[in-house]
């Protein structure tokens, strides 16, 4: 199976926008988790202090 030159630089550079595409998701999706956790912690502590208040 012969392939033509261009062919390296095009599969590269297929990979290369794969390779950003999935790190980009994963970046996303980890700082969505990372927004999220923080959103509940901010709920916990604000719940305990009405808890404490309430006592």
């Amino acid at each position: 199976m012969y392939l033509p030159p261009w062919w390296h630089t095009f599969y590269a550079s297929v990979i290369k926008i794969t390779h950003r595409l999935v790190a980009f998701s994963f970046f996303f999706l980890t700082d969505q988790n990372v927004k999220e956790k923080r959103k509940r912690e901010k709920i916990w502590v604000s719940s305990r202090k009405s808890l404490l208040y309430y006592i």
